[in-house]
């Protein structure tokens, strides 16, 4: 909720009192500029057979599309995981033009052929690793949300909450709603669904800019 506070007065001409309530409404919508921003963005990409065809596609679309979006100055890792799970570097690394171009060429060809759907200990390791000062942490799960233990992964989130941000994307139509809406909810953070690549970059916009 925002509050627009224009200072009206009795004796303000009526120009002035819009040119103020203009000016209130500018000041609430502005952003902070882009090279003050910074952050350690950790993407989790559901790889799982499940994944397969259009869901896929549209996962590795949303993943490229975040990393040409992110800010200047972050760090990013990727881990993608399905019955086991492989981080694209050991660590999250600062976000270069050589950086940015490894990932691109290995995430272009990342396929569902990771087996199961097993999401609880990457999720574990990627929200209990040491944090970087200054840079605080938002991670980003990219699933059809179809796990067995929904409720063991909430709970990890939930008390990890203080270190970290979560937000979802369910990805594909007929995605199970539950994992992606309340894992965003306990990870203090929001959701999309994705199920076409039409509105993809406006949804992937719209949770950046909620980090």
């Amino acid at each position: 909720m925002i509050t627009l506070g224009a200072d009206f007065k009795q004796d303000l001409a009526e120009n002035e009192a819009y040119a103020k309530f203009e000016l209130a409404k500018e000041e609430a919508n502005e952003s902070p500029p882009l090279d003050m921003v910074r952050g350690e963005y950790i993407f989790l990409l559901d790889r799982s057979g499940s994944m397969k065809g259009d869901r896929i596609s549209m996962a590795r679309g949303a993943l490229l599309l975040f990393f040409q979006s992110l800010p200047a100055d972050s760090y990013f890792n990727v881990v993608s995981f399905g019955t086991n799970y492989v981080p694209l570097f050991d660590s999250s690394v600062a976000y270069s033009k050589d950086s940015l171009r490894n990932a691109m060429r290995v995430a272009s060809k990342f396929d569902s052929n990771m087996g199961g759907t097993h999401i609880y200990n990457p999720l574990k390791e990627v929200l209990e690793a040491p944090l970087k000062k200054g840079y605080p942490r938002f991670v980003f799960l990219l699933t059809d949300g179809d796990v067995s233990n929904t409720q063991q992964v909430l709970l990890l989130i939930s008390h990890n909450s203080y270190r970290a941000r979560v937000f979802t994307i369910g990805v594909g139509s007929g995605c199970s709603p539950e994992l992606v809406t309340k894992a965003a909810h306990y990870g203090r953070g929001k959701h999309e669904f994705v199920s076409d690549e039409k509105d993809m970059y406006e949804k992937v916009i719209n949770l950046l800019d909620a980090s």
